[in-house]
């Protein structure tokens, strides 16, 4: 292949897309996280990949102390079955993966020497883009935003996106004269995923604690379908608020905390005659590989530990509007 593989619909008018969040893997990554990355693209069949950040453990000493040649070989290792599978995919950035010792533009670097790695370099940040899908007549018929979401605060807390990166947005959504359907992709929730009705909350919404106006921006454009996220390892709701879906997906690693054997990924599926609807999915460990895991006491420890409390009984979840 010469160059970077173009994403369009398939001949069945479909188009699929992975959402992977919440790797968070050191230098030599586990095996249950590589055998769950296999089986989310052996089962999704995804035609796109998007990575929403903390793929990598960067607090862990090991990896911050590999420098930049052992920051490159987990990246490799981590996205080698994505490689091998020749699937296009975008990455963004979360609150860990600075902290190894790259700035997320040393590390986006990193990612586009990677042959199906298809982030642009052209945002206002690391992480910050839009692709377009298009169908056989190559005219646009989907976008996909993803958007470093901000990092953790100097006083604790998590800071909202830059303001180079919410101007950034407003211009692209403002500019879009042809009302392209859009959905977006972060890594921190927005503060309006609070606001979501008859959804059950694992573990506290750790949104900005200020609200900086993005979902506001996203709204007036009318043409923004979704926003999905991670970060909050355990949430998995999907919920909706002025006609925009907020939804989670919950980690798919397993050197950090988590829902035990419900980690997994989130499988969208568009429509190229229907632009403004598509079906979504949760794909499981517990579903896609095992009803456990060889360490119990682990899935016991990610289950109990007190991130996790009742909280209020939601829909199923749907297939989406």
């Amino acid at each position: 292949m010469i160059g970077k593989p173009q994403l369009s619909f398939r001949d069945d008018g479909t188009f699929r897309i992975l959402h992977l969040t919440d790797i968070q893997e050191g230098r030599f990554p586990r095996r249950d996280t590589m055998n769950l990355l296999k089986a989310l693209l052996r089962n999704a069949d995804p035609d796109l990949i998007i990575l929403t950040g903390d793929q990598l453990k960067g607090y862990a000493p090991s990896l911050k102390l590999s420098g930049r040649k052992g920051i490159q070989k987990t990246i490799g290792r981590l996205t080698e079955p994505l490689e091998q599978y020749r699937i296009p995919y975008a990455v963004t950035f979360g609150n860990h993966d600075v902290q190894c010792g790259l700035s997320n533009e040393e590390q986006a670097d990193l990612y586009r020497q990677m042959q199906y790695c298809v982030c642009p370099d052209d945002g206002p940040a690391a992480g910050t883009f839009f692709l377009k899908v298009q169908n056989r007549d190559a005219e646009d018929k989907l976008k996909i935003y993803v958007v470093d979401s901000g990092n953790t605060g100097e006083k604790g807390g998590y800071n909202p996106p830059n303001d180079a990166v919410l101007n950034w947005l407003k211009n692209c959504l403002d500019a879009d004269q042809h009302s392209v359907p859009s959905i977006l992709f972060q890594h921190i929730p927005l503060p309006e995923y609070k606001q979501c009705p008859d959804v059950t909350v694992k573990e506290p919404i750790c949104s900005p604690d200020t609200n900086s106006g993005e979902f506001e921006i996203l709204r007036k454009s009318g043409t923004v379908m979704g926003v999905f996220c991670g970060h909050d390892h355990k949430n998995d709701f999907l919920g909706q608020v002025a006609g925009i879906d907020l939804g989670y997906t919950p980690s798919c690693g397993f050197a950090c905390y988590g829902p035990g054997v419900d980690r997994g990924g989130r499988l969208f599926i568009f429509h190229e005659d229907k632009p403004m609807r598509y079906e979504t999915k949760l794909l499981r460990y517990r579903d896609i590989i095992a009803p456990h895991t060889k360490n119990r006491l682990k899935e016991y420890w990610d289950t109990h530990i007190p991130t996790c409390w009742p909280g209020r009984q939601r829909e199923s979840d749907k297939e989406n509007n």
